[in-house]
């Protein structure tokens, strides 16, 4: 499987932009702060329903802009999906997979893997636990979901018990 398109519209540096992949290698080119990252970072949220960067959905959206728009083609063989999400400001955030809509974003993780590694990681070595575990627990989701939806349950009780 890999990503056959990409199209945005407000994501971050992006006001839009129309890529083709090859099912072979990529490589993204260009000066510092080009946008490479923010392409990245759009696949990567293709495959999470949300950014590896930034910590709200908000910080994506292009500075003035009040919405964005996410859509890849993922081929498998002869099968295409689409997988695509439009964010508005203040509204409930909306995944879909071949236009149909997810009840819950859990739905859509592991469907289609990914795998990012930045420069930041270097705290994967240097920090405590807390960031490797975060990662593997990134990595494992997307191949287990009893382990996602326990996941999910375990943050929601630290969060409730920490108030």
């Amino acid at each position: 499987m890999y990503l056959e398109s990409l199209h945005l519209i407000n994501f971050k540096s992006y006001l839009v932009a129309d890529l083709r992949f090859s099912p072979r290698i990529n490589v993204f080119v260009g000066k510092n702060g080009s946008g490479k990252t923010n392409l990245l970072d759009a696949i990567y949220y293709l495959g999470f329903t949300k950014s590896a960067f930034s910590s709200s959905d908000q910080q994506c959206i292009t500075l003035g802009q009040n919405s964005l728009f996410v859509r890849g083609s993922f081929r498998d063989g002869q099968n295409v999906s689409n997988v695509a999400t439009n964010i508005q400001l203040g509204a409930k955030k909306i995944f879909k997979e071949n236009a149909e809509e997810y009840q819950k974003l859990s739905e859509h993780i592991g469907k289609y893997p990914i795998v990012i590694i930045a420069p930041d990681d270097v705290d994967l070595v240097k920090e405590g636990s807390e960031f490797r575990r975060k990662f593997f627990d990134g990595i494992i989701s997307q191949l287990d979901k009893i382990y996602l939806e326990n996941l999910i349950r375990y943050q929601l009780a630290l969060k409730l018990r920490n108030g």
